[in-house]
């Protein structure tokens, strides 16, 4: 991305106060600010403007905020430091890799707003490198104002697809981009970047010489792809599978189809729907009549590509992201021809590594009962020669499915010929009389689970890791994979 400040300024009706300069990238967290980019103070668990310090620190040249925020601290106290962390930024100091001074040391802190928060500074007006501010009375507005304008601004050079579903739309994304890019210029979501900010995030990748935009649509209620899909007009969409996700809040299968239908509304004249044809809640569904309605087919089998296809719920994803890409003008044989070399798929997603004489099966995104089920069948799958071993956490958001999924959950369990199950969290009785088996244990943190590990690595396993993403069971992946 580059643009200037003013242009910004001019998209989400703010104002600019500082130099007008170009701005490299876009990005709301402080802890990934390119150098050059613009920091976007967004609302969330923590006020993006209580980032401010680090985000000057590591790099940004600017920042937007809010009204209210600027009203409420000594604009001069605050301008005065931001610039000094600027200008330690561009020192030759602040360039070193080995730097261990006071902003480096501010870099890894999160600040409270309180003017005690900026002390007072000299400010140095004939620096070069200037801080620049954007207000706006709302930076979630302007947020979503200035992804539709980068995006209006490279429309005509790009194919749009969306993305949407209750399972498997990560991996379908995963596995269109690695198809498309190796005859396109592709940008694609990072890992999840599926709502309000992530949807965004991708957007601002786009670049000149982009020629495909895939966008991944999330949502915990009705309207929730319809407020995303706005952004945007979609080429080509597709939905993976619908499944019990998000009940508590979508009510029920029925009002999971509405919000996944949602999609269409952003879909051009004459553009091209892509259905899965396995998914018995996806036929019948309502489609515009000027859209072009294609049946994904089994174009492949797993034993195609067995190095790296483990799982028939990924096959299905295969074939339909196959069929997408077939649909915006690919061979099958450069489809096949591109599948050769290994997919790269978001983290915490089937990833399958050693870990001592152990082979853990990391799925610690995110489950519901439809990907605990995929999952299953897959480990059921995986080897023979080993005990199987499952580390298993609650399946959230189910509103009153909760206790019966779980009791089923038991159950698909034992059927997966599960040896030993450890289950994190609540839900242990539901999951204890479903799995009607002694080979169960109850653990209550996360760090009883990394010392299970440990002991468990110490003979040949193979260990899958699943739970909802709130329960944080990828955190102990993500310390495995620190200490290797």
């Amino acid at each position: 991305m580059r643009v200037q400040l003013s242009q910004i300024a001019t998209w989400v009706d703010g104002v600019l106060i500082g130099d007008d300069k170009e701005i490299t990238a876009v990005s709301n967290d402080s802890r990934e600010i390119q150098f050059g980019g613009l920091f976007v103070a967004l609302p969330g668990t923590r006020d993006g403007h209580e980032f401010l310090t680090p985000a000057f620190t590591r790099g940004a040249l600017a920042a937007m905020v809010s009204q209210n925020f600027w009203d409420s601290v000594d604009q001069s106290i605050f301008l005065s430091t931001m610039q000094v962390r600027l200008e330690e930024m561009n020192s030759p100091a602040g360039s070193s890799t080995e730097r261990s001074d006071s902003s480096l040391i501010a870099a890894s802190l999160e600040y409270e707003i309180s003017n005690e928060d900026f002390p007072t500074a000299s400010f140095d007006t004939t620096n070069e490198v200037r801080l620049s501010l954007i207000i706006v009375n709302d930076p979630m507005r302007a947020w979503r104002e200035l992804a539709t304008k980068w995006y209006e601004l490279h429309r005509g050079h790009l194919t749009t697809i969306g993305i949407t579903g209750s399972v498997g739309k990560t991996t379908t994304k995963d596995l269109l981009a690695h198809i498309l890019g190796s005859r396109f210029s592709v940008v694609a979501p990072r890992n999840s970047y599926n709502n309000e900010i992530g949807v965004p995030l991708t957007i601002f990748q786009v670049e000149t010489t982009t020629q495909i935009l895939i966008l991944e649509l999330g949502a915990y209620k009705v309207g929730d792809i319809k407020h995303l899909v706005e952004l945007v007009s979609l080429d080509l969409a597709t939905i993976t599978r619908i499944g019990k996700t998000h009940l508590a809040t979508f009510g029920s299968i029925k009002g999971i189809i509405q919000a996944k239908s949602e999609i269409f509304d952003s879909v051009i004249y004459g553009g091209i729907v892509v259905l899965n044809p396995c998914d018995i809640h996806l036929r019948g569904i309502h489609i515009r009549s000027d859209l072009k309605q294609v049946q994904a087919k089994p174009y492949f089998a797993i034993t195609d590509f067995s190095q790296w296809l483990k799982s028939s719920a990924i096959l299905e994803d295969l074939n339909l992201a196959a069929t997408c890409a077939l649909q915006l003008g690919l061979t099958l044989p450069q489809v096949r021809q591109s599948l050769q070399a290994k997919p790269i798929f978001s983290h915490h997603r089937l990833h399958i590594f050693p870990y001592g004489k152990s082979q853990i099966i990391d799925d610690t995104y995110n489950a519901n009962p439809d990907s605990m089920q995929a999952a299953l069948t897959m480990f059921q799958n995986f080897t023979n020669s080993v005990p199987k071993i499952a580390v298993l956490g609650p399946m959230l958001e189910l509103g009153e499915s909760t206790e019966i999924e779980h009791y089923k959950l038991g159950k698909a369990v034992r059927a997966a010929g599960v040896g030993q199950l450890y289950w994190v969290g609540d839900y242990y009785g539901a999951v204890v009389a479903g799995f009607s088996s002694d080979h169960i244990q109850h653990l209550e943190s996360l760090d009883q689970v990394q010392d299970l590990l440990r002991k468990l690595s110490q003979q040949s396993n193979a260990i899958l890791l699943k739970a909802s993403y709130g329960i944080k069971l990828w955190e102990v992946v993500e310390r495995l994979e620190d200490q290797a």
